[in-house]
């Protein structure tokens, strides 16, 4: 039994990601407790889902051979994205590709979620520097173009409402969407304008060691009321 979360959940799920797609599918004892014997994993779905959680469960039933979890997967990503991706394009990329493995092996219409959701990020796009896509901003966004793939995908739309995110010209309305404890998450609604190529008065997302000043500043973010009455979501 463990709680094991955070950076160090992160780099462990990377890690057996890599060593997934490499081909190797037999774990050690020790990453298979880590894997299957962690509590902070079920607490989180109930008190703040969020990327670990469905990343985690991927790895779950792709290390186990079964499709046990489709319910549980499927149900928290219907959470985790009303339409965009709620914490924002930069965790989308870091969650995509766990989908994408786990849809290959057990649930081929998730593939299709998948494209829908980074069509939907073409469509609020705007155009960034040197004439890019740049994803819509809210959640924990870094200042990064979207995918190669998607620049190609189609055009942004001047007029569209995709939950979080109102789009109309350069103007983007964000609204809240908390999720109890998840601080990538926008919990309150916010007008940024684009101008020239940046979302004006927009901070970009840097990593979570830098996201704030200390565990006081987090905590507090935390255990604000709107993030609170939205636990066991």
């Amino acid at each position: 039994m463990n709680f094991e979360s955070g950076s160090s959940l992160a780099d462990f799920q990377d890690r057996l990601f890599k060593q997934y797609a490499a081909g190797e599918h037999a774990i050690s004892k020790s990453d298979s407790k880590r894997l299957y014997e962690n509590m902070w994993v079920p607490a989180a779905r109930k008190m703040g889902p969020n990327n670990l959680v469905l990343r985690h469960w991927c790895l779950q039933a792709l290390f186990n051979c079964t499709s046990k979890s489709i319910t549980e997967i499927t149900e928290l990503f219907k959470v985790l994205t009303p339409g965009l991706y709620a914490e924002g394009y930069s965790y989308w990329l870091y969650t995509k590709p766990f989908l994408l493995a786990w849809s290959k092996e057990y649930y081929q219409a998730m593939g299709g979620w998948v494209k829908s959701v980074d069509k939907k990020f073409v469509e609020t796009a705007y155009i960034g520097t040197h004439g890019l896509l740049y994803p819509a901003p809210f959640g924990d966004l870094r200042k990064e173009p979207l995918e190669d793939v998607l620049q190609k995908m189609g055009e942004s739309e001047e007029v569209v409402e995709i939950t979080p995110v109102s789009k109309k010209g350069q103007t983007y309305t964000i609204s809240p969407y908390p999720l109890g404890g998840n601080t990538h998450v926008p919990v309150k609604k916010a007008v940024i304008k684009i101008r020239g190529t940046v979302p004006e008065g927009f901070k970009f997302y840097e990593g979570y060691d830098k996201k704030y000043s200390s565990g006081i500043e987090e905590f507090m973010d935390i255990i604000k009321p709107v993030r609170l009455f939205t636990m066991f979501r």
